[in-house]
């Protein structure tokens, strides 16, 4: 069992225990479902993702160097550069450019996310609509029971 790990509990905390100390990132379960319908490709989630990590702050775009994202990674620099521009082309990322020359990259990690937003609309629609049913449902399971009525 990971350390600090509880046996039950709903809260993130209590599955990752010492692990989810230094910090964790809420990733929409969105994001994992329709990677492949999103043409997404492994890489192109991993620096996605990356990127994601350091966005603390609704306000504020993250901006993480592409060394730091490449040595976490295992590759080049050069192949994160074309994979942030790939993601970008797709319409899944947004370079904020810094006011002075010297500011770092900023990332604007929202397109992604206005792309999944229909998918989960229908998602959720689709859940509200069986938990409308399921009384319905339910009663008709009761009513067919032999010797009930």
């Amino acid at each position: 069992m990971v350390e600090d790990a509880e046996e039950s509990g709903g809260r993130v905390r209590h599955r990752l225990g010492v692990v989810g100390r230094p910090g964790f990132s809420p990733v929409p379960h969105m994001l994992f479902l329709h990677q492949k319908s999103l043409g997404l490709t492994s890489a192109e989630l991993n620096v996605y993702l990356n990127i994601f990590m350091h966005w603390y702050d609704a306000g504020k775009f993250p901006f993480p160097h592409t060394a730091t994202i490449a040595k976490r990674m295992g590759t080049s620099q050069r192949n994160v550069q074309r994979l942030i521009n790939s993601l970008k082309k797709k319409e899944m990322l947004e370079r904020i450019p810094g006011q002075r020359k010297r500011d770092p990259k900023q990332y604007d990690v929202r397109p992604l996310l206005l792309k999944l937003q229909p998918r989960a609309k229908e998602w959720i629609a689709q859940k509200e609509k069986a938990a409308q049913l399921r009384p319905i449902q339910d009663l008709v399971e009761f009513l067919t029971v032999p010797g009930v009525v």
